[in-house]
């Protein structure tokens, strides 16, 4: 009879306790719960560490987050720019002859529009290539170290540039034919003298 009255009570006692609620406890109260840089959103029951963006969860690990390293993925167009990997974001740093036009995207810069080029505009015309440029050369003068510069052709070496008796003079980007004395240059031509009429 006694034991059957224990059993009663027990029983009446292990349902008030599953009727009764038991008080949430918040980890997130624990400085230590998750580690830097995730953040702590308490949960019933338990809680949940959340990795910011830039982020993922440490394998291993429930409370800690690691950096994503953007630069391995191809973010950046490595033709134009390097990839540098930061915490939890990277940037592209631009190579010579691009600039960013976001901290991720690097475009050309047109060197001869902007007038930031070296060619001698007397010689050459500046031509914009794909993070470079290059001095195209005007007639009479020839291509020089690196596209860039261009130097003037003498003419003169040529042994027909000037039929005799005229002489070949040399001149910036050209060459002129002179006569000699009591001699004038041929019609209908710039390389061949004649002798001059008589008075």
């Amino acid at each position: 009879m006694l034991s059957s009255l224990l059993l009663s009570q027990i029983l009446l006692l292990s349902s008030s306790f599953a009727e009764a609620k038991v008080p949430d406890v918040n980890e997130c109260l624990n400085p230590n719960t998750c580690i830097e840089p995730a953040t702590c959103e308490n949960t019933v029951g338990s809680y949940k560490c959340n990795c910011p963006s830039g982020y993922i969860q440490k394998p291993g690990t429930n409370n800690q987050c690691q950096d994503i390293d953007e630069c391995s993925k191809g973010y950046c167009d490595l033709l134009r720019s390097t990839c540098v990997n930061l915490q939890g974001s990277y940037r592209c740093d631009c190579k010579s002859g691009y600039e960013n036009i976001t901290p991720k995207i690097c475009i050309n810069i047109n060197e001869c529009t902007r007038g930031i080029d070296s060619c001698d505009k007397t010689s050459s015309y500046c031509t914009d290539t794909d993070g470079n440029f290059w001095c195209r050369c005007k007639t009479g003068y020839n291509q020089g170290a690196n596209n860039k510069l261009c130097v003037d052709v003498n003419e003169c070496l040529n042994p027909i540039a000037c039929i005799e008796p005229a002489t070949c003079e040399n001149t910036v980007g050209s060459y002129k034919c002179n006569c000699p004395s009591g001699w004038v240059q041929k019609p209908g031509t710039n390389n061949q003298c004649q002798e001059a009429p008589s008075p």
